[in-house]
């Protein structure tokens, strides 16, 4: 059976760097216990999957690179903003080794020099082809972790390799010289301070950029991941949720930026000193990361500069006056055709709609969705229209200076000053 939408453009794009989304198979192997998309009903069982034709990406891409450009995607595509290969489904799941439908994608992607970002908790991304092909093309790779213990990883990560394997991979491909990134996901709860042991595990097998996300707790009451996550951690995590005054952002429960902001830094601090770029991956904190593109960092690992006609890069450039302003984001690229089939109904309904009119339109809408005041520090100064103009939003003097480069602004510190676990526990 035939992935027809296994390529699309993501609703993330007022935020994102890489929004456009590949997915090689339409189920995952792996049964991760914080998955969303398993709580969404996005993802269904591995023996309904279905997959991705390559040939007709092959085709797509020949295509774009002789100059018809027919859709959004294909925009994205004739930029060269890199992919995100493994968006709802992992690439790499024990069924790739007999189909082999990813590596005939990367194959395909090497040839018309498409990058792409390989996001993957397998280890087939390690055998020697894919390491092959991965170091002739414009790849980086992104592996997920979230413990150095094997059994609480087995727990967690059901049915995907455990921790100490998945470092073995990283080596391996680093060792290739293929750009590696890791994302540490979820920060588990009661496991804070063992970020900073994943971080140096992280720059021990040679990975380049490490990104940090805590976890987010889906809202579904009937989700059934929610006792397995519970049995793993030995807690109810919803109750504790509760204790620290986690908040509802649209269908998830996310810890207060209070408690989350502090282990941030400190995990942003250790990477710097380990050699590592850092992303800050929870939403609402991305401009503290180094570059532009949180999970992966590609635009520091050589992969282009990805999408920054967003949110992001008005505050990134906020960063020397403090003013939020979509003028400064006016003369970065964006696509111009309709956006209308790969987002939500409302915007379906407007078949004009594009990527440009959905940033304008949700910088001052506040109703529902991402705008540039859900982001921390960030607030509106001129609320509604004023003299014809979108909202200006202004960024605070305290995250300007969080914003500044490493070299601005790090100091050496020791590690005795590290989050301990009772401080958000």
């Amino acid at each position: 059976m035939g992935y027809r939408y296994s390529l699309s453009l993501t609703s993330q794009f007022p935020f994102c760097g890489i929004p456009l989304r590949l997915d090689t198979y339409s189920a995952c192997q792996f049964a991760c216990r914080y998955c969303f998309a398993s709580a969404r009903g996005g993802n269904v069982p591995a023996s309904r999957a279905a997959v991705a034709d390559h040939s007709s990406f092959a085709r797509r891409l020949e295509r774009v690179s002789k100059g018809f450009v027919s859709s959004v995607v294909d925009e994205f595509l004739a930029e060269k903003i890199p992919i995100h290969l493994g968006g709802m489904s992992d690439p790499f799941p024990p069924m790739e080794s007999g189909l082999g439908v990813t590596l005939l994608h990367l194959l395909a992607a090497r040839e018309f020099q498409q990058p792409i970002v390989v996001s993957t908790k397998g280890c087939g991304v390690a055998s020697d082809r894919v390491i092959e092909v991965l170091a002739g093309g414009p790849f980086a790779v992104q592996v997920s972790l979230s413990t150095l213990d094997d059994s609480l990883s087995a727990a967690v990560d059901a049915g995907a390799p455990v921790s100490s394997e998945r470092l073995r991979t990283m080596h391996l491909l680093s060792s290739a010289g293929i750009p590696v990134a890791c994302r540490i996901q979820p920060v588990l709860p009661g496991r804070e301070s063992e970020v900073f042991d994943l971080i140096e595990a992280c720059a021990a097998v040679g990975v380049r950029h490490v990104a940090v996300e805590h976890l987010k707790l889906p809202i579904e009451r009937d989700w059934p991941n929610r006792k397995r996550l519970d049995s793993a951690l030995r807690m109810n995590v919803k109750e504790r949720f509760e204790l620290y005054g986690a908040k509802r952002h649209g269908r998830e429960w996310v810890l207060p930026v209070s408690l989350r902001l502090p282990a941030v830094l400190e995990y942003r601090d250790h990477a710097r000193r380990l050699g590592m770029s850092f992303g800050a991956a929870d939403t609402d904190l991305l401009h503290l990361s180094d570059g532009a593109v949180c999970c992966s960092g590609v635009d520091l690992l050589g992969l282009g500069q990805g999408f920054r006609f967003n949110y992001l890069e008005a505050i990134r450039s906020a960063k020397a006056h403090g003013r939020v302003e979509l003028a400064s984001i006016e003369e970065k690229w964006r696509p111009s055709r309709s956006i209308a089939m790969y987002v939500n109904s409302t915007s379906r309904s407007r078949p004009s709609c594009t990527v440009e009119t959905e940033v304008r339109a949700k910088w001052s809408s506040g109703s529902h969705g991402v705008t540039p005041a859900s982001f921390y520090g960030v607030e509106a100064h001129n609320p509604g229209q004023h003299n014809g103009s979108a909202v200006q939003y202004l960024l605070n003097d305290e995250v300007r200076a969080l914003m500044a480069p490493p070299g601005d602004h790090i100091v050496e510190h020791s590690r005795n000053g590290r989050i301990q676990e009772e401080s958000i526990t």
